[in-house]
């Protein structure tokens, strides 16, 4: 089986799924599906397991998603391109209050370097669910959730802390919502990790220090630590990261919605 992307330019910047499920008989014998720079093809595959596999084209940044049914494990895989066609992006953030009431906010930019603001948005949530060690996400995935679904849809997902816990790739906050809104997200943490070793350390401006960048959802570290040093602003903290900081805080109210991308 062989797609080329060349003869379906109708599919250009297009949402598309594509599924199979596959089983060799043997190790080395059977296939998978696989992305490559022009298309989508078939190759020889080593596991005996059930796998699907799953690709989804984005805008220009392709992800891989591999779910062993064997295993019940769910690693992400990224082949990503560029993400030069990305056009909606997003920052989020979110305070907590000593009454288990938050506020979440969201900053929807119109590119990469966060340079142009299209709109601004705030919730408040009545009721967290209690802070559980070791277990953020489901404290805050709710919160960013209420508050991605006020606006737009976005491509990429800047978040305030990290994606990924360590080299291996156990999930932080950021995998845990690359994983439930299927965009590729960005971590930037202010302070280091102790077990996250592998993060980006990203210096900006005249800052003396970095910030520390890792990704999930099939976007490279490598690239999302590009996107954060490219990021609006002369200061260590990227323009757009310390305004959702100061609206989530309530220092500051939204601006209405400006433009779209």
């Amino acid at each position: 089986m062989t797609l080329n992307a060349a003869d379906h330019p109708e599919l250009a910047g297009k949402y598309v799924y594509f599924g199979v499920s596959v089983k060799q008989s043997g190790a080395g014998v059977g296939t998978s599906l696989r992305a490559g720079p022009s298309g989508i093809d078939t190759q020889p595959a080593s596991s005996t397991a059930w796998r699907e596999i799953y690709q989804v084209w984005v805008s220009g940044c392709r992800r891989v998603r591999v779910v062993d049914q064997q295993n019940g494990h769910h690693p992400t895989r990224a082949e990503a391109a560029p993400m030069d066609h990305t056009r909606t992006v997003g920052a989020v953030d979110v305070q907590y209050h000593d009454s288990g009431r938050a506020k979440a906010a969201l900053v929807v930019c119109c590119e990469l370097t966060f340079s142009t603001v299209a709109s601004e948005h705030v919730v408040d949530i009545d009721q967290t669910a209690p802070y559980e060690p070791g277990a953020l996400f489901t404290r805050e995935l709710p919160c960013i959730r209420a508050v991605l679904a006020v606006g737009p849809p976005i491509e990429l997902l800047v978040i305030d802390g990290y994606a990924t816990l360590d080299p291996s790739g156990r999930p932080g906050l950021g995998a845990h919502a690359a994983a439930a809104f299927d965009i590729p997200v960005i971590g930037v943490a202010k302070t280091p990790f102790r077990t996250a070793t592998h993060a980006s350390q990203v210096t900006r401006g005249t800052a003396t220090r970095p910030l520390y960048v890792t990704a999930a959802g099939g976007l490279e570290l490598a690239e999302a630590a590009q996107i954060v040093s490219a990021m609006a602003g002369p200061h260590r903290i990227p323009t757009a990261l310390a305004r959702v900081d100061r609206l989530a805080r309530g220092r500051e109210q939204p601006v209405a919605a400006r433009r779209s991308c």
